[in-house]
């Protein structure tokens, strides 16, 4: 967990209030959670797979989300225990801890990816979870333009009576539904 604050101190310190483009400016806040989660595929109507992600570290990180402004690192008071005890933090919300400080922490480690990169059949495999358009523009060639800034929307449902226990096969329905 302390290498998790770490690496939102970092990315704080680099890219919180940048200009992205003329005029304007990056604006993040950071919210750290802890806890099991789990991850379904589901999916598979014209090769087309989404993730489902449940599970209790997702309400503390919107729990946390709500009481952050920008430029501030938060974290699930259920985490803060596991911080050692020279970080200083501070409650900014029930169940919502502020990071303030660590005194001599360490940068955290920097990898090499170029030794991870996926090969052809797991690049095939990555693609069927982007959409139709996006995967006949990296079929073309046209991949570069990709990786530019760009502004996004994530969609965060909320499926009343839809979690954890879920079976699979009504999880797979709500998918082709969606």
């Amino acid at each position: 967990v302390a290498e998790l604050v770490e690496v939102s101190r970092v990315l704080q310190l680099a890219l919180h209030n940048s200009e992205v483009a003329p005029g304007i400016r990056l604006s993040m806040k950071l919210a750290v959670g802890a806890g099991a989660i789990d991850v379904v595929h589901v999916g598979g109507v014209f090769d087309r797979w989404e993730f489902v992600v449940s599970g209790l570290p997702l309400a503390q990180l919107g729990r946390a989300n709500d009481a952050a402004e920008a430029g501030d690192i938060v974290i699930a008071e259920e985490v803060g225990h596991l911080l050692p005890r020279s970080y200083q933090v501070a409650p900014v919300a029930p169940g919502v801890l502020r990071f303030e400080h660590a005194p001599h922490a360490p940068r955290p480690p920097v990898h090499d990816i170029s030794e991870s990169l996926p090969d052809d059949a797991q690049t095939e495999q990555l693609l069927t979870f982007l959409p139709a358009a996006i995967r006949q523009r990296v079929a073309a060639g046209y991949a570069s333009w990709l990786c530019e800034l760009r502004p996004v929307s994530i969609v965060f449902m909320n499926l009343p009576g839809f979690g954890v226990e879920t079976p699979l096969i009504q999880a797979q329905e709500a998918m082709r539904t969606l």
